[in-house]
């Protein structure tokens, strides 16, 4: 499959105790079958993480920060149950992500 899509995202985020939503749209993306790509770009990312993050300072960058804020304002403890995304990058800088 190799068709044009356009794609429309909601992003939020959270910054001095203000939610900020923002709505875009991608056009012209195409979607290809295979993944190499994709993965070729996932892990040059991943990389730049593993550069610039550790496990122990990762909870400082500015938007993991502002989600753990949020969870403990709603009553959840993000040491317990993790946002997404820092699971996802914490998985990243243990050397966990499946290929």
């Amino acid at each position: 499959m190799n068709s044009e899509i356009d794609e429309i995202y909601l992003r939020i985020s959270v910054k001095d105790s203000k939610i900020f939503v923002s709505i875009g749209k991608v056009v012209g993306t195409k979607v290809e079958k295979s993944k190499e790509k994709t993965m070729e770009l996932f892990y040059r990312i991943l990389e730049e993480i593993k550069n610039n993050y550790n496990l122990e300072n990762l909870k400082d960058h500015p938007v993991v920060r502002a989600y753990r804020d949020f969870y403990w304002r709603i009553g959840i403890d993000p040491t317990k149950q993790r946002p997404s995304s820092e699971a996802l990058l914490r998985r990243g800088l243990k050397g966990n992500i499946p290929v």
